[in-house]
């Protein structure tokens, strides 16, 4: 019987030592934002996210991951300054597009979690981006008399949509309290909803193009347990 209740204990340590890592982390990286759009040309910046995850979940070799993050993407604009058609200077404009980032992911660890050793393994899932509606200039910025493509001006981002939809997968691995992911997040919605040009009809409807366009972005994030 003593016999019976010792291999019991020492079962119950195996699992609970080798099971997917849970808790609450803290998490914050880099990221790297795109513009998928055959009307308007972007080039994405560097940009950083900051936020938490919980880990939950009771099997060997996977877990679930939830996590809100705080996330600033910047993309690059070409533009051309001045009183159209005696435009004086050319360049390109930051934009930054803030977002709260509310992701669910699945972990899959083909190499299981032991304790001091490393683990890794696959992660999909969907992110779901809430936004303040607007892409605003990067700090410092001047965008007086600045126009980009299709004539569009800063006044033309103040309507973007303020839920963005992408969905995420890549690898995931770490060492006891520390974790790292590097995935790719895949826009699904349109961006660019919401901007307009100038264009407008004697009723002031509008008549110009319909933009389109999917944001998506690559991430790299750490992650420290800290419950």
């Amino acid at each position: 019987m003593k016999k019976n209740y010792f291999l019991f204990l020492l079962f119950i340590c195996f699992y609970a030592n080798a099971q997917a890592p849970k808790g609450v982390f803290l998490a914050g990286g880099i990221n790297q934002a795109s513009l998928n759009s055959d009307q308007l040309t972007a080039d994405g910046s560097i940009g950083y996210h900051l936020g938490a995850a919980i880990n939950f979940g009771y099997n060997l070799n996977f877990n679930y991951e939830f996590g809100i993050l705080y996330s600033r993407n910047v993309l690059s604009l070409p533009y051309v300054s001045g009183v159209s058609p005696d435009f004086t200077d050319s360049g390109n404009q930051k934009y930054n597009v803030d977002t709260i980032d509310m992701n669910f992911m699945f972990n899959y660890y083909v190499i299981q979690p032991e304790y001091n050793k490393m683990f890794f393994g696959p992660q999909a899932g969907l992110t779901v981006g809430i936004t303040n509606g607007e892409w605003t200039p990067a700090k410092g910025a001047s965008t007086t008399n600045q126009t980009y493509e299709y004539g569009l001006t800063q006044n033309s981002f103040q309507g973007v949509p303020d839920f963005n939809l992408s969905t995420s997968f890549g690898i995931v691995g770490g060492f006891n309290d520390f974790r790292a992911s590097l995935k790719y997040n895949l826009g699904l919605t349109n961006a660019l909803s919401g901007v307009e040009n100038n264009e407008r009809d004697q009723y002031n409807l509008y008549t110009g193009p319909d933009f389109k366009g999917k944001l998506s972005s690559v991430s790299f994030t750490l992650y420290y347990k800290i419950l």
